[in-house]
């Protein structure tokens, strides 16, 4: 039975000295991580979607802040702004188009306002006036008429032929009064907001041609960007470095790490 206990108590013993030998180790401050690494810039391809590479500085290779790096292959961006052109070109025409129907249709308010109704209105009254002026005539001359009628010059025919006459005249003056009230009443109105809406709907016409025509004015500038941004600069002076070979050919995505560049003050 001492035996065994004794074999026991040697056992601990030994794991108690690992311990404390192992834990000082354990315990003990690793070195830092690459410093350098920390201070390494990574240089992102800045094109949409994926694009082909071009060329690219080897690694190893010291570059100059600014200095171009990579280069990716605009040929699709080009392809597109051809393409874009061409629609920003007709939308410019369209949104041209629009402004000047907005103005033709705000001219015609302002001339119906200031000018046309007035115009109107003094053709209105020289209607009635005429008119007035034609039934005092056919009132004389129908006054006449019976009058030689009752003394036997004229036929019965045409004493009723002048009768209608006057009365024609009677309808006429009527009409034009009525004209003339009803463009005072109704008509300007009427037309004044007729005119109204076309303006109103012609600035919003105008409003929606510039607003396409901005949309794709701003694509258009984007994608000149993107064919700018397809030389790629150094953002720090130093070396360079890749974590895996990108060669001519290579087709990398948006936003990936092309490289990466040691500055010539990291430690």
């Amino acid at each position: 039975m001492s035996s065994r206990l004794m074999s026991v108590g040697a056992m601990v013993g030994v794991g108690l000295l690992l311990a404390v030998t192992i834990a000082p180790a354990q315990q003990r401050p690793q070195p830092p991580a690459a410093a350098a690494d920390s201070r390494e810039v990574a240089v992102f391809n800045p094109v949409d979607g994926r694009i082909r590479v071009l060329s690219c500085r080897a690694d190893g290779d010291r570059v100059a802040r600014g200095e171009v790096v990579c280069e990716l292959d605009p040929a699709g961006l080009k392809e597109r702004i051809a393409v874009e052109e061409t629609e920003v070109h007709a939308l410019q025409s369209g949104s041209q188009g629009a402004r000047l129907a907005r103005e033709a249709a705000a001219m015609e308010l302002t001339e119906y306002k200031e000018g046309r109704f007035n115009k109107e209105l003094t053709e209105a009254e020289g209607t009635i006036k005429l008119a007035e002026t034609d039934l005092v005539a056919a009132g004389d001359t129908l006054e006449w008429t019976r009058r030689m009628f009752d003394k036997g010059y004229v036929s019965m025919f045409e004493k009723v032929a002048r009768e209608l006459a006057y009365k024609k005249s009677q309808l006429a003056l009527e009409e034009a009064q009525a004209s003339r009230q009803e463009l005072i009443q109704h008509a300007r109105d009427r037309t004044t907001r007729a005119l109204m809406a076309a303006v109103e709907t012609s600035r919003e016409r105008e409003l929606s041609k510039q607003a396409a025509l901005q949309r794709a004015e701003a694509g258009l500038k984007r994608l000149h960007d993107q064919v700018a941004a397809c030389r790629v600069a150094a953002p720090v002076a130093g070396r360079i470095r890749y974590e895996s070979p990108l060669g001519p050919g290579a087709v990398v995505r948006d936003g990936q790490v092309l490289l990466r560049i040691v500055p010539d003050d990291a430690r």
